[in-house]
Parts: structure tokens; C-alpha cells; sequence
């Protein structure tokens, strides 16, 4: 029956000699004494009186707990609580992952080991805390304290395997709350289902080294078992399986961030033969630079790719930045701005091609390219548990920014960029346009080479874009280099001394801004506006010369005529002159609005006689808006031309535009997929 029970374990034995019988016991389970001892008791009988004989022995407990009892009660206690404690650390770990806090760290100059042992220690500290709670509690169990130093010794093993196996579960989450109730209910399971399954499945006892909470309550049952005995052995493996679960912690760092490039090189086709030739010699002249040349430049992109599943989200990106430059990057979403951002920051592994700042490969010296760049992502990458200035000061201590200097320079950046009366509060009660200004904020500090800013001003109001413009032109003025991406035309034409615009991963122009309206401008914008009052002050002009002559024949009247006779013929004169000076005056009421039709004709016919493909696109109570297609003509004939006639034409003002970067932005968008 035993054997039935347990394969591997025997409950009772008996050996029996020519001059002893010797009865075995299994001190696992708890009545295997008494039952050996039936066992011999029973065979003697059998042997000395017959075969008939039997001894029964029957168990009636006191109603007082067992000490192994009292123990396993203890053991699922533990369990219960380490269950519900442990969840907690994944909790922050995964929040700074996926709002990207902990990659900011990594820009600022933390590293991987360093990152990774200040949380083990923090939490540590946090479960030894619990540890010693559990120890003090322990130390007033009569049977139990005996051994509690021994309990606070697995309690603090545990505490660090239960670490390293939360780190590396928390990259399988996406979200802290699903990863909170997974690890609980694994807890749970292991620390009481699994107990159970491995007594009875002893080929798979090798799980508890992977499954801490399965490792403590299995541990509390050796001693139980043993009486307090302790192996070390049991220990040091679980130790050195931890020590495993966090070497793969930090290679899945590694290989994130892109220290460690373990990816084969993706099946990126060549770049299309029918580039802009402004972006064939840049790619040509990125190519043709030798590892000197590259150090002059702050900045190169070497045939730059990235690849996701089947979709080539950049493609084979060619550029070089020059100091104190800012470069834009103009495109829809999904252009690829954001990934080129995330490839250049060590966010995303480069697939294929590399990027040089001052020389140095992202790829292959990422850790030295950190302190060279300043970084502002395009959602923000804040601890809002933080306040404004302690963010600050937590950077500024990153980059090595000395103790006495911190709070003038946060003070200094937080009235610069317009954030003064927010800075003490918490970064959750800031709002979006704010967030914007902070994280601009940190992305200038350590004074990096080049900063890379994704869409800086986006929720922000017309003075705060022009205070961090401002901001951003003393940048380029002190020597920076800017990466810029933007969706306001108006902020590139601001800011930009080049930029390129981006369709499906690749450039389709590039050079500065009136340089692209040159080269893809279609045609002009003519606007006139008709001057209403050019005919009522020529005709004023008549009246008044009309008056001055009646004053003349007045003046040159017979002095000798008679009052009453000249009173006479005034009054017969003006009563003769009034119908025909109502008359008029309904007249000249029409006359305005006929005359204004008459010379918005003249304009119309003159505008088709010198611009054959004038297109008339908007004419609204006497303005016209002609689009003139390019033809060959320059600015300053038609300049020459509208000058000219304006005063004939009664023309009261007039503008010539060119096509907006909006508009060429808004045709090369067209063919994004």
C-alpha cells in the first residue's frame, strides 16, 4: 500500500536478523512511527501465536494543532502575502518602460547594469522590510522560533529570486494591470496547486527552482519536514538561477535599446533609381565620405532602414547635418519620421545602414553617442508622480550637472520655455502644451551636440510656439544642430535652414525652404483689389472746378444791379435747378456700381490678354485671385506689368505670391500609402 502511494518514498520498513529486528521510518509523512512499530508488533504475532493474530492501533489526536502544523499554517500564510506583495514591482518597471522614462534614462547617461541594479535594490530593500515583519512575527511562535533565523535566511533568498523573475516576466506585458493579476494569480497557484501536484509528480520538483513562491512554500516544507534542517546546496541553485533570470534582463535590454545587435540584416530592396536628383547627390556625397569627413558633420545618415513584417517603414535614408543647423522633416503620419527619431535615439534597432553623431556608429558605439544627444519624443516621456523641478534636477543629475548650479539652471530653462508658476507642481496636473515645454526642457540639458525634437510644439498656444521658436533659434545661435519634425508649414519656414519631406520612408526633396518653392512652385497667385472711390474723387475733383468758375462769373457781375433783381434770379434759377439736381444725384447712385462692373471687365480683359493661362479662381465684391501657371515669366515682369497699368486700371492694391510649402507638401503627400 505504501508503495502504491509513493513510488519513491517508503511510509515503513522492517529488517529483521538472527539477533534484532530493526523497524524503519520516513519522517516525511506524520504517522509513520506508530505505524512501524504495528508492523513489527504485527509480525511477531503472526510468527508466535498464528496467522489469525492482528494489533490494531487507532490515532485519536488532541484537539491542540501539530507542530508541522502549525508550520505548513505559517507556510501558506507567507505565501498569501508574498503573492500579493511581489505584483507590485512589475507595476512601475513596465509604467517607465512603455511611457518611455526608462529610455530618457538611458539618453541621459544611466546604463543597463545601473538601471537594473538601483531597481533590485530598492525593491529589495522594500521585501526586506516584509522579510523582517515575518521574522518578528515568527519569533513569538513557541515551536517556530527556534528556527526563525533559518526562515529569514530562505525569506531573503526568496526575496531576490522573486525579483529577477518579476524583471523578466515584465516584458511579456503591455499594460501594468494585466501584468499585476497574471503574476498574482501565478503566485497563488504555485505557492498551493503546484505544492500539491509536485508531491505526487516528484520527476517535476525541478520547477521550484523557476517558480519562486512554489520554491519558499516547498521550502517550508523541508523543514518542517526535517526539523529545521537547512540544505544549501537547494539554495545556491535557486540563486544561481536567479542570477540567470537577470543576465537574460539585461540582454533583452541590450538588445532593445541596441547595444547588442543579434537581428539578421533585413531584405531591404535599393533605394528607386528615380530619386530627386537633390536627394541623389546627398546620397552620393553621404557615400563618398570617408570616416574623417563624417566627424566634421554632427550628423549622417548612411543609407538609413528599418523594416517591419513586409513593411519598409524607412528606406534607405541618405543625410548630413552640419553644425548649427536645424533640419526639418516634413510628413503624414506613418511617413516614417517617428521611427527614423527611435533608430536615432537607440530605440529601435537599425535593420540596415547605420547613423554617425560626430563620427561615432549608433550601432556599434551607442553608449558613447547618449551624452551627444538631447531628446524630446513625440508623446511625453515624464514621471508624473514628479514635479516639474524634480524632473529637472533628476536629469540634470544624470548628465553630471553639478548640485549648486541645478536650481538656477531650472529655474532659468522653466522661464525661458514659460512653465515658472507650474514648476513645483506634479507632472499629471500640467497640461498638454506644458508637458511639451518640460520635455523640451530636459532635452536641452548637458548641453548635447544635436537635439532631436518630435513635433515640440504640438498642444501648445500661439505665444508659447513663439517663446520656444525664440528658444530654439538661440539653440542654433549657441552652436547646436536641430532634428525637426513638425505638421506646421509655418514652424518649418520659421525654423528650418533645410528640410526634406517624407513619403513612404523615403525623401522626396530636400534643400532649403525657398529653394523647394523654386524648384516644385507650379505657378503664381495674383491678387486684386479694385479701388471703389477712384471715380468719386474724380468727379469731386469736376464739381469743385465747376463751383470755382460760377464764382469767377459771380465776381465779374454788374455791381450796379439791384439787390432784389439779383435775389429774383436766384430764386428762379434754383427753383428751375431742382428737378434736375434730383436727377442727378440718382444718377451718380448708379453710376458707382455700374463703373465698378466697367473696370472689374477692363481688369478682366486686361489679365487675359498678358496672362493667356490665368485661371480666375475667386472674384468676391471687387477683388480677383488669378493662379498664373509657371510659363517662363519672372516675378519681375509681372511685377513691371501690374505696376504699370494700375493707376489706369483703378487698381487700388495688388499681390503676387508663390506656391505655399504647404501646397508642395500637400502633392507629394498624395502618393503615401
Amino acid at each position: 500500500m505504501a508503495h502504491l502511494i509513493s513510488k519513491i518514498h517508503y511510509w515503513a520498513g522492517v529488517s529483521i536478523d538472527n539477533n534484532q529486528i530493526i523497524a524503519w521510518v520516513n519522517a516525511q509523512p506524520l504517522h509513520t512511527a506508530p505505524m512501524s512499530l504495528n508492523l513489527v508488533h504485527n509480525a511477531m504475532a503472526k510468527a508466535l501465536i498464528s496467522n489469525e493474530a492482528e494489533i490494531k492501533v487507532t490515532n485519536w489526536p488532541l484537539p491542540a494543532k501539530s507542530e508541522v502544523g502549525i508550520i505548513m499554517e505559517v507556510a501558506v500564510n507567507v505565501a498569501l502575502i508574498t503573492a500579493l506583495v511581489t505584483p507590485i514591482f512589475v507595476l512601475f518597471v513596465i509604467n517607465e518602460r512603455l511611457g518611455r522614462f526608462k529610455h530618457l534614462q538611458f539618453i541621459g547617461g544611466v546604463d543597463i547594469m545601473t538601471f537594473w541594479l538601483t531597481h533590485l535594490i530598492f525593491d529589495f530593500a522594500i521585501l526586506l522590510i516584509v522579510s523582517l515583519i515575518i521574522f518578528i512575527w515568527m519569533s513569538f511562535i513557541d515551536y517556530i522560533k527556534e528556527d526563525a533565523d533559518k526562515i529569514l535566511l530562505t525569506m531573503l533568498v526568496f526575496s531576490f529570486g522573486v525579483l529577477t523573475w518579476t524583471y523578466l516576466l515584465s516584458f511579456w506585458f503591455k499594460g501594468p494591470t494585466a501584468a499585476f493579476l497574471v503574476i498574482f494569480i501565478l503566485a497563488l497557484l504555485s505557492s498551493i496547486f503546484f505544492t500539491m501536484v509536485l508531491m505526487l509528480m516528484q520527476s517535476l520538483r525541478f520547477l521550484r527552482y523557476f517558480l519562486p513562491h512554489l520554491w519558499l512554500h516547498d521550502s517550508f516544507q523541508e523543514l518542517s519536514f526535517k526539523h529545521a534542517e537547512i540544505s544549501y546546496s537547494y539554495i545556491l541553485i535557486f540563486i544561481a538561477v536567479s542570477l540567470l533570470e537577470l543576465g537574460i534582463v539585461l540582454f533583452i535590454d541590450a538588445i532593445s535599446v541596441g547595444i547588442v545587435n543579434c537581428r539578421c540584416a533585413a531584405a531591404i530592396k535599393e533605394a528607386p533609381t528615380d530619386l530627386d536628383d537633390d536627394v541623389q547627390h546627398e546620397r552620393e556625397r553621404v557615400m563618398a565620405m570617408t570616416s574623417s569627413e563624417r566627424k566634421e558633420h554632427v550628423l549622417v545618415l548612411d543609407r538609413l532602414s528599418k523594416k517591419f513584417g513586409k513593411k519598409v517603414a524607412v528606406n534607405q535614408l541618405s543625410l548630413c547635418v552640419q553644425h548649427a543647423e536645424c533640419f526639418g522633416l516634413l510628413g503624414v503620419n506613418g511617413a516614417g519620421k517617428t521611427t527614423t527619431f527611435s533608430m536615432l535615439t537607440g530605440d529601435k534597432s537599425i535593420d540596415k545602414g547605420d547613423a554617425y553623431v560626430e563620427g561615432m556608429s549608433i550601432k556599434k558605439k551607442l553608449g558613447k553617442v547618449f551624452p551627444k544627444i538631447g531628446y524630446c519624443p513625440q508623446f511625453e516621456a515624464l514621471q508624473e508622480d514628479l514635479t516639474g523641478r524634480q524632473t529637472l534636477k533628476f536629469f540634470s543629475l544624470l548628465h553630471g550637472i553639478h548640485k549648486k548650479h541645478i536650481k538656477d539652471l531650472t529655474e532659468s530653462l522653466a522661464k525661458s520655455f514659460g512653465f515658472t508658476e507650474h514648476l513645483d507642481k506634479r507632472v499629471c496636473k500640467y497640461s498638454g502644451g506644458n508637458k511639451r515645454k518640460l520635455s523640451t526642457a530636459v532635452a536641452v540639458l548637458g548641453s548635447p551636440t544635436i537635439v532631436y525634437l518630435d513635433e515640440p510644439s504640438t498642444g501648445m498656444d500661439p505665444g508659447a510656439r513663439r517663446q520656444l521658436w525664440n528658444m530654439i533659434h538661440k539653440l542654433r545661435e549657441s552652436g547646436k544642430s536641430i532634428l525637426l519634425t513638425s505638421h506646421s508649414m509655418e514652424e518649418c519656414e520659421a525654423l528650418c535652414t533645410r528640410l526634406a519631406i517624407m513619403v513612404n520612408g523615403q525623401f522626396k526633396c530636400i534643400g532649403p525652404t525657398q529653394h523647394l518653392k523654386n524648384k516644385f512652385s507650379k505657378g503664381f497667385s495674383l491678387r486684386l483689389k479694385m479701388d471703389p472711390d477712384a471715380d468719386q474723387q474724380s468727379s469731386k475733383t469736376d464739381s469743385s472746378m465747376e463751383n470755382d468758375s460760377e464764382q469767377e462769373a459771380q465776381r465779374s457781375s454788374k455791381q450796379s444791379e439791384r439787390r432784389k433783381s439779383r435775389d429774383a434770379r436766384r430764386k428762379s434759377k434754383a427753383a428751375n435747378e431742382a428737378p434736375e439736381t434730383e436727377t442727378r444725384q440718382e444718377d451718380k447712385a448708379k453710376e458707382p456700381q455700374k463703373q465698378t462692373d466697367n473696370d472689374v471687365d477692363k481688369v478682366k480683359e486686361f489679365v487675359s490678354k498678358e496672362f493667356p493661362n490665368a485661371q480666375l479662381q475667386e472674384e468676391y465684391k471687387g477683388i480677383l485671385t488669378y493662379y498664373i501657371p509657371l510659363s517662363g515669366m519672372k516675378w519681375s515682369n509681372i511685377f513691371g506689368i501690374i505696376q504699370k497699368n494700375q493707376r489706369k486700371l483703378k487698381i487700388a492694391d495688388y499681390s503676387i505670391s508663390q506656391t505655399s510649402l504647404e501646397d508642395i507638401f500637400l502633392e507629394f503627400a498624395k502618393s503615401q500609402n
